[in-house]
């Protein structure tokens, strides 16, 4: 694998699946909270969610993201225009409405930050589940990512850059991605920050994929991860050894890379992450 005490076994047992379990299947890969190894075990053993747009039915899950605190995990349903949540062991809690198409979901201990397909990005009381607050951000938004300081960074589609906001969604700056090419249906799909760096998936319609890291200036530092790699992602996250976990849309396929770009594991199956 390249990374001393790590290892991949992997046990599928359920056949020919829809997309929706796909999503929730990134989770299984992060639960091993160990510093001393990282377990890339999956064994699946049954299916959280079916397609469709009843309470615990997702037609096309976005980012997800796994609530420190409670384990549980809150997916933004696009096509039914709500968050869902479900507990660490893959049951139904309840849904969160939100307007038309959201994308992307991040958690604070007291919030729950949504970006929407319609250029909103939204703060919602994790207890109350109440909506607090709503900002247009005048373009489309995508994938969404929250800084140990409580700032919010959203990537602005089409723009090439990153908008972020403060804990009050109060705007405070729009950081342009310079030194990246422009190409034709080319668009600023997720953001991670890791060690004070940014890193940024690019993609498109046609299968482009760009994983580039970038100071939070918006400096280029490196491409890491490219369309030969990766055929079409939209969201990654990290384990806790600083490996990227990349979902391949174009391969069916969740990839594994060091810090360095090299692939670590590969776990595949017939299913679209």
């Amino acid at each position: 694998s390249g990374i001393e005490g790590s290892y991949i076994e992997l046990e599928w047992n359920l056949g020919k699946l829809e997309r929706p379990l796909i999503e929730i299947c990134k989770v299984v890969c992060l639960r091993n909270k160990s510093s001393e190894r990282v377990d890339y075990s999956v064994k699946l053993s049954s299916l959280w969610s079916h397609d469709g747009t009843g309470s615990g039915e997702i037609t096309n899950p976005m980012q997800l993201v796994v609530d420190d605190t409670t384990q549980n995990i809150f997916v933004a349903d696009i096509s039914a225009s709500r968050i869902q949540v479900f507990s660490g062991e893959g049951s139904y809690l309840y849904k969160i409405p939100t307007p038309p198409y959201p994308i992307g979901v991040a958690l604070t201990d007291e919030y729950i930050f949504v970006s929407t397909d319609n250029k909103l990005v939204l703060k919602i009381d994790k207890s109350s589940r109440e909506s607090l607050k709503s900002v247009d951000t005048q373009n489309q938004v995508f994938g969404i990512e929250i800084s140990t300081k409580t700032d919010i960074y959203v990537c602005e589609y089409s723009n090439q850059s990153v908008i972020v906001f403060d804990n009050d969604l109060t705007f405070l700056r729009r950081i342009k991605l310079r030194s990246i090419q422009v190409v034709s249906d080319t668009y600023t799909n997720s953001i991670k920050l890791y060690e004070a760096n940014m890193y940024v998936i690019f993609g498109g319609h046609s299968p482009i994929f760009h994983l580039r890291i970038f100071t939070l200036e918006g400096e280029l530092i490196r491409c890491l991860i490219r369309e030969s790699e990766v055929g079409w992602g939209f969201f990654f996250s990290f384990d806790q050894l600083g490996n990227i976990i990349v979902a391949d849309w174009g391969a069916n396929q969740i990839k594994v890379f060091s810090q360095e770009g090299a692939v670590l594991h590969t776990i595949t199956s017939d299913m679209l992450p």
